[in-house]
């Protein structure tokens, strides 16, 4: 699968694991300690919907374009975390109606952070990186959190930055999954990351294409979890189930998947809740909604 994100900036996938990340660093800073938030593929922070990648794909129409611009009655509370963030970076509308700028996970997380928070932001394409840098710079207030982007790669960062100083914190791991062996890679990253750092929170995403290689990863997380540590797996769907491969409504990527280890109260409390109106609000067909699951990953 190729990820590269100015095709899908925006798409149902992002809702999820952004409204998860606001609320999580918004969590956090309501505590005078400083934290750190270590982003493992940051990617360019900042992405174009009128972009000729992102119009080719439309994806972005049938993810923050399905958001109305003030909130609604019933609508979840995570989805009030990630409305805030846009409402910060809102550059108005393109010519197509939607917005013109989506915020990628290191933007979303500078945005909540103070002076004396910390972000490391990891991303080894040489002219993403240079546009994160120059994101950062232009949209998150001074003073404001220390910034570090490292041109490495974000599993190496993990090992090299945990425990983190601050020992509180967030690592949002999000790889791009262009390699056959992603999945395989991302369960020992994060098995390493477990021992380093027990008590951090860890937002993993992963697309649902290979149904037999996200239980995997979810059984492999669930055994490298230390004791007393909680962690919770949601996977959300924008089609109806028993649509068969192949159809007109299956295409292209459906499902999304997304471990939180130790998560923030207002993410445990609102998973489910958010998963459950993007099954509706973001569903590829309106009248056929999505499906979704939020299960807790333990031991026993």
């Amino acid at each position: 699968m190729n990820y590269a994100h100015d095709f899908h900036a925006g798409n149902f996938a992002d809702i999820v694991k952004h409204a998860a990340l606001a609320a999580s660093v918004a969590h956090l800073a309501r505590k005078a300690k400083p934290f750190v938030v270590i982003d493992s593929h940051a990617g360019s922070g900042l992405y174009d919907l009128e972009s000729p990648e992102s119009l080719r794909s439309a994806e972005a129409a049938g993810g923050i374009g399905r958001l109305a611009d003030r909130p609604e009655p019933g609508e979840p509370a995570l989805i009030g975390a990630l409305r805030a963030v846009l409402d910060l970076v809102d550059d108005g509308r393109g010519p197509t109606g939607l917005r013109r700028r989506y915020p990628g996970s290191p933007l979303i997380a500078a945005l909540a952070m103070r002076p004396g928070d910390r972000l490391i932001a990891a991303e080894t394409v040489d002219p993403a990186r240079a546009r994160l840098d120059r994101v950062l710079a232009a949209r998150v207030a001074r003073p404001g959190p220390r910034v570090e982007t490292l041109r490495h790669d974000g599993y190496s960062v993990l090992k090299a930055c945990l425990p983190p100083g601050e020992r509180r914190g967030l690592a949002i791991i999000d790889p791009p999954f262009e390699d056959r062996d992603e999945f395989d890679r991302l369960g020992r990253a994060v098995e390493e990351a477990l021992i380093r750092w027990a008590s951090g929170s860890y937002l993993i995403w992963y697309p649902v294409k290979d149904v037999l290689a996200a239980d995997d990863l979810a059984t492999r997380i669930t055994f490298a979890l230390p004791e007393h540590v909680t962690a919770l797996r949601a996977e959300l769907s924008v089609v109806p189930r028993g649509v068969t491969a192949g159809s007109a409504l299956a295409a292209g990527l459906t499902t999304t998947g997304l471990i939180a280890i130790n998560p923030a109260w207002p993410v445990e409390e609102g998973l489910a809740p958010l998963l459950d109106w993007c099954a509706q609000r973001l569903a590829r067909d309106p009248a056929r909604p999505g499906h979704a699951s939020v299960t807790a990953l333990t031991r026993d």
